[in-house]
């Protein structure tokens, strides 16, 4: 097959002769799709804009719409860069889940509208993109990059408020305040929730928006502090509205107990006793056997200072012994 012939078929969206180039080589699509990586004529036509044509081609082959090329894009990734947005919105309307197709270094085309346009039509473009994609595939919005990245994160270091309030609408649209909160409080690589990068980067009007977005005030990020730590003193606008969202410092805050242990209960020797009691009305086992497992605990106990026992062969007290505890003496005292 021709190359440069089928390039050009593909730019000029000339769906007839992509028939005539099938008829000299029936498997020249098979031979494409063969390759992990590639530029389809799916993808050329999509960067030209040539709609039709790409449609035909989506028709013979399904998979070109995902395969990525030798850059790490899908066609909708190419027909993104080239502004082609009839082409986007056909894509979109053939397979909804397109936006969330990870490309190169992980981005999906949400990821890459949520960042600034080149100028302000490039940006109005964008923005209405960034809005439909999110009514079409709620949940990409949940989609992380290779950086770890949601379009929350990429909006907010972009300074892209505009852009971070389409999200956030689209985020109290489509889920309940419990998977809106732990989606604004992914972190990203760095270890950071949306709203230590912007308390970070002094952006007030998006620490505002954040925080009337019911953000966790108080999220920690991977170091542990939290967004009123890592705030700038002097940046008195920041503060303050931390402030009146009861924000603290990480040290106010109650500690985390690391040791799991120190969530369990004590469990006294009498419950030691009659669980194994329990246990041991369900299980067969020979009183040699019965007798060894209740020194065991007698010994665990002694050591946690459950209980004193002078020695092995001594007697166990009277007081407040259970129904289990006097079977067991009637049985093998």
């Amino acid at each position: 097959m021709d190359h440069e012939k089928l390039k050009h078929v593909a730019q000029e969206g000339d769906i007839d002769m992509l028939y005539n180039l099938i008829q000299e080589d029936p498997y020249f699509l098979d031979t494409i799709d063969a390759s992990p990586f590639i530029d389809t004529p799916l993808h050329i036509a999509a960067s030209c804009g040539k709609v039709e044509f790409a449609m035909e081609i989506i028709s013979l082959k399904p998979s070109f719409v995902r395969k990525l090329n030798h850059h790490g894009f899908t066609p909708m990734h190419l027909a993104l860069f080239n502004r082609k947005t009839d082409m986007i919105l056909r894509f979109l309307d053939h397979e909804t889940d397109l936006v969330r197709v990870r490309g190169r270094e992980g981005k999906t085309v949400l990821h890459f509208v949520a960042e600034n346009g080149e100028d302000h039509v490039h940006q109005k473009e964008k923005l209405s993109l960034l809005a439909k994609f999110l009514s079409a595939c709620p949940s990409s919005i949940r989609d992380v990059t290779n950086r770890s990245e949601t379009a929350l994160h990429i909006a907010v270091k972009n300074h892209n408020l505009r852009a971070l309030k389409l999200l956030l609408k689209g985020l109290q649209r489509s889920f309940n305040i419990h998977d809106i909160r732990n989606t604004m409080e992914l972190k990203d690589g760095e270890g950071n929730n949306v709203l230590h990068i912007a308390t970070a980067a002094k952006q007030p009007r998006v620490v505002k928006l954040l925080l009337k977005s019911k953000v966790d005030v108080n999220a920690r990020n991977s170091k542990g502090l939290t967004a009123l730590d890592i705030s700038d003193p002097h940046n008195r606008e920041v503060r303050e509205s931390l402030l009146h969202s009861r924000a603290l410092s990480s040290e106010s805050l109650p500690q985390v107990a690391k040791n799991y242990n120190n969530l369990r209960s004590n469990i006294s020797f009498k419950e030691h006793v009659l669980i194994f009691c329990r246990s041991f009305k369900r299980d067969a086992i020979s009183s040699n056997l019965l007798l060894m497992v209740v020194a065991a605990i007698l010994i665990s106990a002694a050591n946690n200072n459950l209980v004193a026992v002078s020695t092995l062969g001594g007697t166990w007290q009277e007081n407040n012994q259970g129904p289990e505890i006097r079977l067991l003496r009637l049985q093998y005292g």
